[in-house]
């Protein structure tokens, strides 16, 4: 499976591209004579032909513009994205984007995009959208897993990422830097260090301030839950990527839910609709579980996968969680324990 991104974008108008100078002359030839006969067809005035043509043909055009444009003229639209160099948004031209004509549909990237939805900053369950993709973790693993991504499915730049974290205010970091540096294979100035005397051990964020990626993530949303909830290897990867991000593993502790002590593992998110879209790919998955709205944290919602042995391998077989290697280590103990 695959998504044609091209496709999907090319209708909003808020997306400008950078065409190859070949492919403006080109336009420029093609749109030339006779200028009446594209003025009917394109229903503008003739007095105004003129500047239609200066601005379409300008160095960073709208879009949907120029893709109307070429669709009216005759030229096809593979031609047109082939002559695509970069991406930028109405508003911050400055900033180039460069974004794949297709992503192909993994598990790997599945997980990779609902990892981003359990500790990224989307705005989905909230009352506004983040124009910038930010991602925050404790654990090391989880912010190279999402780099890692970025670059293989949205052919994103290294030297485009931004780094801060947020250390304890006693933190020694000699050295630190430079290790962070080498583990994520950036350079160090792009790396910036923040005291925070609430955090009691080391906290990464990952950034790239691009709200072109901000609104590919969220044009490819329905599409990707919809083929998640058609597929079992997709619905497992999205389960493992909201798990690394939001779920926990216990064993030997008090379950007040079921009010006994026993194994089991818990996803808590505020997303109310998320939560429940990943019940349903339990569902999808034959894996038993409780949903649950807490009543001592408003507006948090909870699932619980328990029950007898072979519920519980059955959920760490299928999905477990994944780049959250700590977790993932933790669940294999309880599973041989």
């Amino acid at each position: 499976m695959k998504l044609k991104l091209y496709d999907i974008i090319k209708e909003d108008e808020f997306y400008r591209v950078k065409l190859k100078d070949e492919f403006r002359e080109l336009l420029k030839q093609a749109m030339k004579n006779p200028r009446e006969y594209y003025a009917r067809k394109l229903r503008i005035p003739k007095y105004l032909f003129n500047s239609y043509f200066r601005k379409v043909c300008r160095s960073n055009p709208p879009f949907r513009k120029m893709y109307e444009l070429c669709k009216n003229i005759g030229i096809n639209k593979g031609k047109l994205f082939e002559n695509i160099e970069y991406f930028t948004l109405e508003g911050c031209r400055k900033k180039r984007t460069y974004l794949p004509k297709t992503i192909f549909i993994t598990p790997e990237f599945v997980e990779g995009y609902s990892l981003y939805i359990a500790e990224g900053d989307t705005g989905i369950s909230g009352k506004h959208k983040s124009k910038k993709m930010r991602l925050s973790s404790s654990d090391l693993p989880i912010i190279q897993f999402f780099m890692r991504w970025l670059i293989k499915y949205l052919k994103q730049r290294k030297e485009d990422f931004g780094i801060y974290i947020y250390v304890p205010s006693d933190f020694i970091y000699e050295k630190f830097v430079d290790k962070i540096s080498k583990n994520l294979g950036i350079n160090k100035s792009q790396i910036i260090l923040y005291k925070d005397k609430y955090v009691t051990k080391p906290k990464f964020r990952i950034s790239i301030g691009r709200a072109t990626i901000m609104r590919v993530f969220y044009f490819i949303e329905p599409l990707i839950k919809h083929y998640s909830s058609k597929n079992k290897s997709l619905a497992a990867a999205y389960l493992r990527g909201l798990m690394a991000g939001e779920g926990t593993v216990y064993s030997g502790k008090l379950n007040k839910a079921l009010n006994c002590f026993t194994k089991y593992v818990r996803l808590e998110m505020k997303n109310e609709k998320e939560v429940k879209f990943a019940g349903k790919l339990l569902k999808l998955l034959k894996i038993d579980y409780k949903l649950k709205e807490r009543k001592d944290r408003k507006d948090h919602w909870e699932i619980y996968i328990y029950g007898n042995r072979k519920n519980f391998s059955r959920f760490g077989e299928l999905v477990g969680f994944g780049c959250n290697e700590n977790r993932q280590r933790k669940l294999g103990l309880v599973l041989r324990s």
